[in-house]
């Protein structure tokens, strides 16, 4: 039949195919809370990062009002790999998110931090990010760096750490899952990919402390020096299969081999 043969062959030629496979998005898997991307809802305040607007339609933004304590915004070629990251000085460079209920109580029963980071190597003890009960903390030259997790307990903080072996600085990508309903639960680490063993603990004693949902990226004081890229946090413990796709997604962005 002519016709058929010549509608078919019309098709072809404009190309229709069958239903192709949407690119993954960190927002496609269930429970995302808060989702900071360096590439977009940035408020530049003369170079300097004034708000950092939450992607995950949860209003978790991050805000900074002191121009003096704004991090500065870094492209091509001084972000991270090139990728645009936010560099905070090391002194007093912190960036709040204020008390938010989809952000409240996050490890209880279960939660989720990703995270890009490029420590400067200064040394000493740095807070990379704080709240929701915790804090995530470098410490060490970036030749020997160590990342720490704290969770804040009624009697005795639960610490663990990591050691993270990164010459020259390297940028990391971090994904730390931890449910803080049981104290005997240790936290899980996983830094470009691969699960890391946790050195150095301190075991917790006592109840979690509540979590009204606060954050603070870098601190007032032992501040954070070097770069942040993504950070993501889902209320509850991803599978392995999903971080895996968060990790690829970071990965592919920022040139990161895992």
């Amino acid at each position: 039949m002519p016709g058929v043969s010549s509608g078919l062959n019309s098709g072809l030629a404009m190309g229709i195919s069958g239903p192709r496979s949407r690119p993954f998005s960190p927002a496609r898997l269930s429970g995302l809370a808060l989702w900071l991307d360096p590439s977009q809802g940035i408020t530049l305040n003369s170079g300097a990062v004034s708000q950092w607007d939450d992607k995950s339609g949860n209003g978790n933004d991050a805000a900074q009002a002191t121009a003096a304590n704004q991090p500065l915004y870094k492209t091509a070629p001084d972000g991270i790999n090139s990728a645009p990251a936010l560099l905070f000085d090391g002194a007093n460079d912190n960036l709040a998110v204020p008390a938010n209920a989809p952000l409240a109580d996050q490890f209880a029963g279960g939660g989720t931090r990703i995270f890009v980071y490029q420590g400067a190597g200064n040394g000493g003890t740095q807070v990379v990010r704080s709240g929701g009960g915790s804090d995530i903390i470098m410490r060490g030259a970036a030749s020997a760096e160590s990342l720490g997790f704290r969770s804040f307990r009624a009697t005795t903080n639960g610490d663990w750490r990591v050691n993270i072996f990164d010459a020259g600085g390297a940028p990391n990508i971090i994904v730390i899952t931890y449910d803080s309903d049981n104290v005997a639960n240790d936290p899980a680490v996983r830094v470009n990919g691969v699960d890391t063993a946790i050195i150095g603990v301190t075991a917790p004693v006592g109840a979690a402390l509540a979590d009204n949902g606060n954050r603070l990226l870098g601190a007032a004081s032992l501040s954070f020096a070097g770069r942040l890229g993504c950070n993501l946090e889902y209320d509850r413990i991803l599978l392995v299969s999903e971080i895996a796709q968060v990790e690829r997604y970071l990965a592919n962005i920022y040139g990161i081999s895992i």
